[in-house]
């Protein structure tokens, strides 16, 4: 993945796998994040980051609210953040 994000100048995508997304952002090669909530109580399921991961300030970049009432967030990593 890393050669990959090297080899080329436009944004990769990933839809639906939390797996890879821990994985990828375990070694530092996620970049932002999109997120999107929906207005809906499940109970249980699958968490998106993994306890003991290290503390990662996201940056909101943009929101957009739907007509549904999902709320879709573009987050970057705050890098200077992460630094200090």
């Amino acid at each position: 993945m890393r050669e990959l994000k090297q080899r080329h100048d436009k944004s990769l995508i990933m839809f639906g796998s939390g797996a890879l997304l821990r994985g990828l952002m375990r070694h530092g090669l996620v970049d932002g994040l999109v997120l999107m909530i929906h207005p809906l109580v499940l109970g249980d399921g699958a968490r998106l980051f993994e306890a003991g991961q290290g503390f990662s300030r996201l940056k909101l970049a943009s929101q957009v609210v739907t007509a549904t009432g999902v709320a879709i967030l573009t987050y970057g990593f705050d890098i200077q953040a992460a630094q200090t």
